[in-house]
């Protein structure tokens, strides 16, 4: 079993620096984390179109959390730009943030700057 998580707790975005995503069962996964879903549409209207969104954090105003894409390279593709937006903005502005699925006392203790 994976490591204990617990919801809605700090974490330092650094840990994402470099990371590559893996994809387990519709989730998407960075440096161990769950960082949202990329999953083929079930809608009768989406019929064999990629729905993606980041589900871990808040994204701040102007960066896109979620959307629909033709195949599924290009969901990979789109989650990664708006992951790597969010990554720099939170890099630059925010310090620790809010993420679901951390572990705060393991997370922490990686943090450079805490």
């Amino acid at each position: 079993m994976g490591a204990r998580h617990r919801p809605n707790n700090m974490i330092n975005p650094q840990v994402f620096v470099g990371e590559k995503f893996t994809i387990d069962a519709e989730t998407v996964m960075i440096a161990g984390y769950p960082a949202g879903f990329i999953k083929q549409s079930r809608s009768r209207y989406d019929k064999g179109r990629w729905e993606w969104r980041i589900t871990a954090t808040l994204m701040p105003r102007g960066i896109t959390s979620s959307g629909m894409a033709i195949s599924l390279d290009e969901a990979q593709r789109a989650f990664r730009q708006a992951f790597d937006q969010w990554l720099a903005y939170s890099l630059k502005h925010v310090g620790h943030v809010m993420w679901n699925g951390a572990d705060s006392e393991r997370d922490m203790r990686k943090s450079p700057n805490a």
